[in-house]
């Protein structure tokens, strides 16, 4: 019935007698096809009605009522495949697990093969301006001139026109991007904070963290602070508690894929009523 509701919007506008789509959810995306928009020509069609459903199963009935022709029903299918279910490496009681499925399930991260989403593997500068650049809907950027000559092609060439042209990234010198240097946690926490400023258009009406929690606070780079004082007022980094009971930050490490999961997933969580 999710796909149902979902599609309401498109069922109501029917020019006569009925319009019937089928419907196509794959991976958490949804798919419409349209049959008709006006009852197959037929204007006594009364209505679409669900007559039965099954969610677990994935399937529903539904159908017309025609007083010369009666009452016509169709059996629907929806793909209940869980996309979760392709990877092999994970483990539904880690940790990550629960940011990982958020991201795969919202079309923020897929995996690096069919198979493999790799959540120990370290996440490159390329491949977080790519998951914000699939969040914002690939925007043309043909004609955005690309300065760095590390990024002028490949996959991420897109992703890092729009991140520049947006003011989201900073090359790591005035010709090189280094797409494939491994992201920090604190250029995560710059990187986000600008997206949500500059792209989203947020303004900033919470009160920044002044980092004196963290074992290692005062190790976050000059030009980060800001950047990380922001995401931590936010919740998106918490830090990791050792034995001792002290909270470190990790400014300067780098970020797995199941750490970019749990800052994407608090991301969506813990700001989406900012947007």
């Amino acid at each position: 019935m999710k796909d149902l509701v979902i599609c309401l919007n498109k069922l109501s506008t029917a020019t006569r007698g009925f319009g019937l789509y089928t419907i196509t959810s794959e991976n958490g995306k949804l798919t419409l096809d349209t049959l008709t928009r006006d009852g197959f020509g037929d204007p006594f069609n009364h209505g679409l009605r669900a007559f039965a459903v099954n969610d677990e199963q994935g399937w529903m009935v539904i159908g017309t009522a025609n007083p010369f022709m009666g009452t016509q029903l169709w059996r629907t299918t929806v793909d209940m495949t869980d996309p979760m279910d392709r990877f092999t490496d994970l483990d539904p009681n880690g940790w990550a697990y629960p940011s990982i499925e958020y991201c795969v399930r919202h079309g923020l991260m897929s995996g690096m093969s069919d198979t493999i989403f790799s959540p120990n593997t370290v996440t490159t500068r390329a491949q977080l301006v790519q998951v914000l650049y699939n969040l914002e809907g690939k925007p043309d950027v043909s004609d955005v001139a690309v300065p760095f000559t590390d990024a002028a092609s490949g996959w991420y060439r897109d992703a890092v026109a729009w991140a520049y042209k947006t003011g989201v990234v900073d090359g790591m010198s005035p010709t090189t991007f280094a797409p494939n240097n491994t992201v920090t946690r604190e250029q995560v926490a710059v990187i986000l904070m600008r997206y949500l400023t500059k792209v989203c258009g947020v303004e900033r009406t919470w009160t920044p963290d002044d980092l004196s929690g963290f074992a290692d606070g005062g190790n976050v780079s000059g030009w980060a602070r800001a950047g990380m004082a922001d995401a931590v007022a936010l919740g998106l980094f918490g830090g990791t508690q050792d034995t001792g009971g002290r909270v470190w930050l990790r400014p300067g490490e780098s970020a797995t894929r199941a750490e970019i999961a749990a800052v994407l997933a608090r991301f969506g969580r813990n700001v989406a009523h900012l947007l």
